[in-house]
């Protein structure tokens, strides 16, 4: 038997792919509508605390967004004024007659798959992305998620680790570098990993590697955003995969937050290796460990890690 688990990508996720362009202002250009997507951000206040949302936005018409995703559905939500095409891995699928819900598809065989949504009215229409949300299955009855743990990371470079609190009170630890070359090592069992971090307007590319399978992402955007980075589902369960994250850019920021994995775990036997606990091949060094602290101790690069992570446009 299997069960299913659901996860969120965001519109200011670097898994989406925009054309033209993610935000007119990263080519030197104005906020437009006209002339291609732009981001947007928007707070909202609950409580004594607060979140933000996210567009992004265009009145462009065939200006369009992909995202490639492992799942058995997917949900578009956001907001159109205007006619628009969506198409599922190459076949199209019916916009859905709903306030908020641009596109909704059918049941999916478990794989990776890729939906397009395509702005096709004039330049009067304007159209608004939010989110995606998409099922997965897995071969389980039994479904959760585990944090992987950094304290059994493999660690190489000048790694600066800084603590912040959210705006809900959440204390948030990240781990930042701007060093070509810098990266990270963990290794696990689980048959999903998601990385979630910052993207901001001084950050550059990285490479994910999963399995021997590298992805370049870009983690710029015009502001601070917590978001999802980075997402693998369908992995083998029963395997020990091996993750490793990287920094390209000398002197771009790459900021990681939490990379969650999705276990297999029956309730009655999670202690056991085969069920999903998370393991590394190589644990942190202790030359790490003392450089670390060292840094965390040198008030100007501490300062320059928390600027940096906060920084907004």
């Amino acid at each position: 038997m299997s069960s299913a688990f659901s996860y969120v990508v965001d519109d200011a996720s670097p898994m989406v792919t925009y054309s033209p362009n993610a935000d007119m202002t990263s080519v030197g250009l104005p906020a437009n509508l006209t002339t291609g997507w732009n981001s947007y951000n928007q707070s909202i206040f609950v409580g004594q605390g607060g979140n933000e949302t996210s567009y992004h936005a265009t009145s462009r018409p065939g200006a369009d967004f992909t995202l490639t995703f492992q799942g058995t559905g997917i949900s578009l939500y956001g907001v159109a004024t205007g006619k628009y095409n969506v198409s599922l891995d190459n076949g199209p699928i019916a916009p859905a007659n709903a306030s908020d819900l641009l596109a909704k598809s059918e049941p999916l065989p478990m794989g990776t798959h890729t939906i397009t949504f395509t702005a096709a009215d004039s330049g009067l229409a304007s159209y608004w992305f939010d989110r995606a949300e998409i099922i997965a299955e897995t071969s389980s009855n039994y479904v959760r998620n585990t944090p992987l743990r950094y304290n059994e990371a493999d660690f190489h470079g000048q790694w600066v680790s800084y603590n912040e609190t959210t705006s809900f009170s959440i204390q948030k630890q990240y781990y930042s570098t701007n060093h070509s070359g810098d990266y990270a090592k963990f290794s696990f069992l689980g048959s999903a990993v998601f990385i979630e971090g910052l993207t901001n307007r001084d950050h550059g590319r990285f490479n994910v590697t999963l399995d021997g399978n590298t992805t370049t992402i870009n983690g710029y955007s015009p502001w601070a955003v917590s978001t999802l980075l980075y997402a693998q589902a369908g992995l083998d369960p029963n395997l020990i995969h091996e993750l490793m994250l990287t920094n390209i850019d000398e002197g771009k920021s790459f900021i990681m937050d939490t990379i969650n994995i999705t276990n297999l775990s029956h309730p009655r036997a999670s202690h056991h290796l085969s069920t999903g606990v998370v393991i590394a091949l190589s644990v942190t060094s202790s030359e790490w460990r003392d450089s670390l602290a060292a840094s965390l101790d040198a008030p100007a690069v501490r300062d320059d890690a928390i600027r940096r992570g906060v920084q907004r446009g």
